[in-house]
């Protein structure tokens, strides 16, 4: 693994380039999906036959049911951030694109920088400026 040409926040592997919070997002959630159901269901085990005077049904259903709500929990929440990420790195895409775009396309102007345009603020075109002009010499 080596670090990516003019990336600082990633790794190479191979052709693809991936940035190291990509990686960190994939290994918290990775680790919080094995982890939260085991500490979640002895948690509420521990809590529901102690604590709780509930019947034995719930005893066993409580703690199964909130395990399994908290993988949902890790799943929404990696899916929220990956999506949070899509919608910004296609923001970013397309003010790079539309900047680059403009800069380049939209110039009118002579060397100075400023255009025809810059001087008809009423919005009639220059010929009939320069046509006006003469007129009153």
């Amino acid at each position: 693994m080596e670090k990516a040409q003019g990336d600082v926040g990633g790794m190479k592997f191979g052709k693809a380039v991936v940035e190291m919070g990509a990686i960190y997002d994939v290994l918290t959630h990775t680790m919080a999906m094995f982890t939260l159901p085991f500490l979640v269901f002895y948690a509420t085990d521990y809590i529901c036959k102690e604590h709780l005077q509930l019947s034995s049904r719930w005893q066993l259903f409580t703690p199964l049911i909130l395990s399994i709500l908290s993988v949902q929990l890790v799943i929404i929440s990696f899916v929220r951030i990956g999506y949070k990420q899509a919608v910004e790195d296609d923001k970013a895409l397309k003010t790079s694109h539309t900047t680059s775009s403009s800069n380049e396309d939209d110039y009118d102007g002579d060397e100075n920088g400023s255009s025809e345009d810059d001087d008809n603020k009423d919005g009639s075109s220059s010929s009939n400026n320069n046509s006006s002009k003469k007129k009153k010499e």
